[in-house]
């Protein structure tokens, strides 16, 4: 996928884009129909079934714990685990 396309995160009410915030981790939503329903619902999008599954989607990492999931994944820790 070419990281120069415009992104926009589809989650309502969150302002973020590539132009706005060229920093931030646009996470693209799978195009597989089941999958990409959910994540909608997830995000509260009220026009879940009009949505095409050809079109571009992203969520913004604001969306997501990020940090922690990079944590996870790598050794040592990329971030600093919570203590607890």
């Amino acid at each position: 996928m070419n990281s120069s396309y415009y992104k926009y995160c589809i989650v309502p009410q969150c302002k973020s884009t590539t132009r706005k915030t060229p920093n931030k981790l646009f996470i693209y939503v799978p195009n597989s129909e089941q999958i990409r329903k959910k994540w909608l619902k997830l995000a509260r999008r009220d026009d879940v079934h009009s949505l095409s599954t050809n079109s571009r989607m992203y969520f913004c990492a604001d969306h997501f714990d990020v940090c922690k999931r990079i944590a996870i994944l790598t050794v040592p820790p990329a971030c600093p685990l919570p203590v607890g």
